[in-house]
């Protein structure tokens, strides 16, 4: 099986396109912003899927979420990502 056949292209289009929508200014760079809607979405995006996740307040409306996939060998893969964008 090809990876292009375990691809939802729409599927993951539209969620590219509701994670670029949510504002998720870092407040180091504007007081305003805040990451906790897009925490949240990833959150509730998780749980859609029954992933297991903690989240780690780091600092005010900037959490950490993190996701636990249990894979098949007792290997571990780390995927790294900002949720924070610039104004």
């Amino acid at each position: 099986m090809q990876v292009d056949e375990l691809i939802d292209r729409k599927e993951l289009t539209a969620l590219l396109a509701d994670l670029v929508s949510i504002r998720s200014v870092n407040t180091s760079l504007d007081p305003d912003g805040s990451e906790k809607e897009i925490s949240e979405f990833i959150q509730d995006y998780l749980s859609s899927y029954s992933i297991l996740f903690e989240t780690q307040e780091v600092w005010p409306d900037r959490p950490n979420v993190i996701a636990t996939i249990p894979g098949r060998t007792d290997r571990n893969l780390l995927f790294e990502s900002h949720m924070d964008t610039v104004p």
